[in-house]
């Protein structure tokens, strides 16, 4: 059998077909990706050097100033607590 990586939950034997391994790889690593096992690292600014909001509708960044997450809504970025920076 081939190993599985962590995580993992299916083994392909050590005798299938080379391809179909390789596929199976191609596959594991696509999925690892779309739903990753570690913490996700979020781009960090200061709340007085932020992009524009409206270039990144719908994203997260980490406020290095103020210790806290904010979103944008598409025309500001928004603190957790729901206020504009």
């Amino acid at each position: 059998m081939v190993s599985p990586r962590a995580g993992s939950a299916v083994q392909i034997p050590q005798s299938a077909p080379l391809d179909v391994r390789n596929a199976f790889q191609s596959l594991e690593g696509v999925f690892q990706k779309l739903f990753p096992t570690q913490p996700l690292r979020i781009p960090q600014y200061a709340s007085d050097s932020l992009p524009a909001a409206s270039q990144y509708p719908f994203s997260l960044i980490a406020l290095t100033d103020l210790g806290m997450v904010a979103y944008s809504n598409g025309s500001d970025w928004v603190k957790t607590d729901g206020s504009a920076i």
